[in-house]
């Protein structure tokens, strides 16, 4: 039985909420489609890994032969049509994989990764899951849903292909996943798997991954690299070639590190040997001190660097955007291009992102000011207002460990650069950048023949509706055809926002017109009358020319002589 959601509207934004008997603890949009162009949400909770297909054509049957001949196209039945009353994707399918615990972190591919292994990814998505017992496995997953009572052969394969990188030991913190293109020349039937987990060590494991499947020439686990604190999150670069690692830690550091690279290839010393195999530390960055309040009682504060919530590579991997647990946003500059030499290792820009405090904000209103009467007027916002302190139950008090995190997405480049859009969240605020490249272009004033003033900035996306539940990760779903256009720049995306026992998915409505160009010039049809006009004039174009003989040709033709009047 298909998920029904509970549907709100915010003007031309939808917000459907489902409600799960399960806590969710991690979850990934997959940036490729399944065969049927329906979008497949991966998400871990308290007893799996859950699989769903949203949206797409219908399956007539589905075979897993498909898996082994990714060029045959499967028998789908009549392409799904959007009820006008529900115009949004419905969540066809559901699968979940019983991983023996629960859950706590999964890692996929980019679309990057997934572009340079097009071929040996056709009809299988790649997944790394981390469970509470401690192990991690690499699933590969069909792309195509398992027709009506064919969920256990769909289950059995996976179970059957899947990779064990360990079974036990400790809670990983965090888990990314890379696939490595093969260079110019080289043998393009296969590509390295790289996979990062963090404990109170960082394990790098390599894997081949052929048509048949992923194998490991030797150990499984490649390095062991031990870590000075306590890992937050991490994550690979975005290019296909490069294997650089980010890790953010609880010391308010973020450091940079590539598993492939020889530990003396430059002749610089290492800050940790690894166990086995090379791997180098490239550099680090420290998070800003907070400033320093006289009113604080607790001066030694001060002294303490801001703690990291998440950190992400963008613009291609120039820069690095973090987020810090007081709100604060900031980019490191990579590369070096942005930065000079008084402010090197800082931010070359930064800002903040602002968070409401439900709990204030009613002690506030619990306690009228002096002078101010008790029967204020009754207005659409105060009604409004009233009805969700109704209905909403009591507000959450604030978190004294403050919660976010960043997502990156790529999105359709302009020629052969892509731009990437970026979602953070804070607390239960959620912020929106559509396009980095044009933003930092218009921040910094970067040379660059796109970006300008109206590019679009950090946008708030308001009235997301958590019902007091926190927000436990928010993924991105992909880029519309229309909102690639250079005219359209509100080109937020849908998103996926994984509470504690919901799943929300935003969901824009498209206008029943379709969206024009911003120089688009608007095509008016000229009447019979100014085509005559523009003839007489000598100053009307083929297609006139054509319009005026068609209209000849249309008209009826008379027969005889017109009688004449006495």
């Amino acid at each position: 039985m298909a998920l029904q959601p509970r549907v709100t509207k915010r003007e031309r934004k939808l917000l459907l909420s489902y409600q799960l008997p399960h806590r969710i603890h991690c979850a990934e949009v997959y940036p490729v489609q399944a065969p049927n162009d329906s979008t497949i949400i991966l998400y871990g909770h308290d007893r799996g890994l859950r699989i769903l297909w949203r949206g797409g054509r219908q399956s007539a049957s589905s075979n897993l032969r498909s898996v082994q001949h990714a060029r045959s196209s499967p028998d789908l039945d009549d392409e799904e049509e959007l009820d006008p009353d529900c115009p949004y994707p419905a969540i066809n399918q559901e699968i979940n994989i019983d991983a023996g615990s629960e859950v706590l972190h999964l890692a996929i591919p980019s679309l990057n990764d997934l572009g340079s292994a097009s071929d040996l990814l056709t009809s299988t998505a790649l997944v790394a899951i981390a469970s509470t017992d401690g192990a991690v496995s690499i699933l590969r997953l069909p792309l195509t849903p398992p027709a009506l009572g064919k969920e256990a052969v769909y289950l059995d394969w996976v179970g059957r292909t899947q990779t064990v990188i360990c079974s036990g030991g400790q809670i990983s913190a965090g888990i990314a996943l890379k696939i490595i293109s093969v260079s110019p020349g080289e043998d393009a039937a296969s590509a390295q798997v790289v996979v990062a987990v963090a404990t109170q060590i960082l394990a790098i494991s390599r894997l081949t991954l052929t048509r048949q499947g992923l194998s490991a020439e030797t150990e499984t686990v490649a390095q062991k690299v031990p870590l000075s604190a306590a890992v937050r999150r991490i994550s690979f670069h975005v290019s296909p070639r490069s294997s650089l690692l980010l890790l953010t830690d609880a010391a308010g550091c973020v450091h940079v590190y590539d598993p492939l690279a020889s530990a003396d290839s430059r002749g610089e010393p290492v800050l940790a040997e690894t166990e086995k195999g090379s791997g180098r530390w490239l550099t680090t960055f420290h998070a800003p001190y907070p400033t320093n309040n006289s009113s604080s009682p607790n001066h030694l504060n001060t002294l303490r660097r801001k703690k990291l919530l998440d950190a992400r590579f963008v613009l291609g991997g120039k820069r690095v955007l973090a987020l810090l647990s007081d709100g604060e946003w900031g980019m490191w500059d990579l590369s070096g291009a942005a930065s000079d030499s008084r402010s090197f290792g800082g931010f070359v820009l930064r800002g903040f992102l602002s968070t409401s405090s439900a709990g204030d904000a009613s002690s506030a209103a619990s306690k009228p000011r002096a002078g101010i009467s008790r029967l204020a007027p009754t207005t659409p916002n105060t009604r409004k207002a009233k009805a969700e302190s109704l209905f909403s139950g009591a507000p959450k008090a604030a978190s004294a460990t403050p919660q976010g995190g960043i997502s990156v997405s790529i999105s359709p480049g302009r020629g052969t650069s892509a731009d990437e859009s970026v979602v953070m969240w804070y607390g239960n605020e959620v912020y929106a950048i559509p396009s980095v490249a044009s933003f930092c272009q218009r921040s910094t004033s970067n040379e660059g023949s796109f970006g300008s003033l109206y590019g679009p900035g950090l946008a708030h996306i308001p009235e997301i509706n958590l019902r007091n539940e926190n927000i436990s990760a928010i993924s991105q779903f992909a880029a519309s055809e229309s909102g690639a256009h250079l005219g359209q720049m509100n080109v937020t995306r849908d998103l996926f926002i994984a509470a504690e026992y919901q799943a929300i998915v935003l969901h824009t409505v498209k206008p029943a017109a379709p969206a024009r160009n911003l120089f688009q010039a608007v095509a008016t049809e000229r009447s019979p009358l100014q085509d005559q006009r523009m003839l007489d004039a000598g100053e009307l174009d083929l297609g006139g020319m054509d319009r005026l003989l068609d209209g000849m040709a249309n008209r009826p033709r008379k027969v005889g002589f017109a009688a004449e009047h006495a």
